[in-house]
C-alpha cells in the first residue's frame, strides 16, 4: 500500500520521497511543481512571522498588502498563505472538538526537541493537512511557544526540508508514537535529526 503526503496542493508518493530523501539525501523539493518552489522560496523569508498562541493557533503577524509590497507574493500566493494558515487553524479546531489534543508536553535536550504524540498532534498534524508551508511554519513558530528553543528551532530549519519533517510526523501519528527535531552538531555544522521514538 503507498502512503500519499500533501506537500503544498501537491501529492507526493511517499515511498518514492523516503527512498530519495533517506538514501540520496535531496529534499522532496525534486517531486514539486517550478510554481510550488517559487513559493517555498518566498515562504522561507517570511517564517519568521508566523507565532503559534497559547492553544496552538497559528498566525501571521504581517498583512496580506505586506506579503505582496515587502515580500515579492504575488496576490495570488498572499491568498495562499491566508488559506494555508486558515486551513491549519480549521484542522487544529476539529482535532480539539474531537477530544484528540491535549495539553502539550514537549521538552528539549542537547539541542533537540522532543514531542509526545500529543505534541505532535496539536502542533503538525493540523499543519501536515495544511501543506508544507504550514509545517515549517508550525515548527518555526514553536518558538513562541517554548522560550529559549529559537536557536534550536533556528538551526533545525535551516538543514532539514519540510518533506523529511512531513514524513517523519506522519509516521509518528500512525503509530502513536512522539518525535523529536534538532541537530547533532559535528563541530560548527549542524547536522538535522528528526525521527520517532517511544
Amino acid at each position: 500500500m503507498t502512503l500519499g503526503i500533501l506537500v503544498t496542493r501537491t501529492v507526493v508518493n511517499a515511498e518514492q520521497a523516503h527512498d530519495t530523501v533517506h538514501e540520496n539525501n535531496e529534499g522532496i523539493e525534486q517531486f514539486m511543481s517550478e510554481e510550488d518552489k517559487i513559493f517555498f522560496e518566498k515562504m522561507n523569508k517570511v517564517y519568521n512571522h508566523f507565532t503559534l498562541s497559547d492553544d496552538g493557533q497559528l498566525s501571521l503577524n504581517i498583512s496580506s498588502s505586506e506579503l505582496v509590497t515587502e515580500f515579492a507574493f504575488t496576490q495570488p500566493e498572499a491568498q495562499r498563505v491566508l488559506e494555508t494558515v486558515s486551513s491549519y487553524n480549521q484542522e487544529l479546531k476539529s482535532f480539539k472538538e474531537s477530544g484528540t489534543v491535549t495539553r502539550p508536553r514537549l521538552h528539549v535536550e542537547d539541542w533537540k526537541i522532543y514531542l509526545t504524540n500529543e505534541d505532535v498532534k496539536m502542533y503538525l498534524s493540523a499543519a501536515i493537512q495544511a501543506g508544507a508551508p504550514a509545517v515549517i511554519a508550525a515548527v518555526t513558530s514553536l518558538g513562541s511557544v517554548v522560550p529559549g528553543i529559537g536557536s534550536i528551532i533556528a538551526a533545525f530549519t535551516s538543514v532539514v526540508s519540510a518533506g523529511n519533517i512531513i514524513y517523519v510526523a506522519t509516521q509518528a501519528l500512525a503509530n502513536g508514537q512522539g518525535m523529536v527535531m534538532g541537530v547533532d552538531w559535528n563541530g560548527s555544522f549542524p547536522n538535522p535529526v528528526v525521527d520517532t521514538w517511544g
